[in-house]
């Protein structure tokens, strides 16, 4: 077995991907903008450029949601995926069935029936804005926002534009990790 290096998690995919002919690994689809897999090998905790430790934590057997194309992957003897990952890569993680955001992350439940608005943007007009009421599942801990597990929030979701967050598809649903800036307002 390969034990990761400080700050890095080795992780075996398990997300719809196939072989190609070629032997390119290929998502189910071309939208799918991430992947999620079983924790292999976790290194020890990343440090910042001020050498201070850096939240860390998963522990092998975690399922970890992920970026595509952020990280090398290759396969080993039995044609299984395998990466290795570093912690800007990772939006969230499930242990026990429950799901928890990392980073500056928030994991939320969006209700797209209770849209409140949308407009055009002018200068693409394939791309527009729209906001939606998201119930927070997880923050992760460098979301300095004054939000919490349970609060309703208001998302700004601009399609076309990649910033409308990551889905992330378990076991209890599809949920979204979006990045604390997306989140602008919280009801109450």
């Amino acid at each position: 077995m390969i034990k990761p290096l400080r700050g890095k998690i080795l992780v075996e995919i398990l997300s719809d991907c196939g072989l190609s002919a070629g032997g390119v690994w290929l998502a189910s689809t071309q939208k799918e903008i991430y992947h999620y897999g079983k924790i292999l090998a976790v290194g020890s905790s990343p440090v910042d450029r001020k050498g201070r430790t850096l939240s860390w934590p998963y522990r092998e057997g975690d399922i970890v949601h992920f970026k595509k194309y952020s990280y090398q992957q290759w396969r080993d003897s039995d044609f299984k995926i395998k990466v290795f990952l570093e912690r800007e890569d990772i939006l969230a993680y499930e242990r026990d069935l429950k799901l928890y955001a990392v980073n500056d992350y928030t994991v939320v439940k969006v209700d797209f029936k209770k849209k409140i608005g949308s407009f055009y943007v002018p200068d693409n007009k394939q791309q527009y804005t729209a906001e939606f009421t998201s119930k927070v599942i997880s923050v992760g801990h460098d979301c300095h926002l004054d939000i919490q597990e349970g609060d309703e929030i208001y998302v700004l979701r601009m399609e076309g534009g990649g910033h409308e967050g990551f889905p992330v598809k378990t076991n209890n649903g599809v949920f979204f990790a979006i990045r604390g800036r997306w989140i602008y307002g919280k009801l109450g």
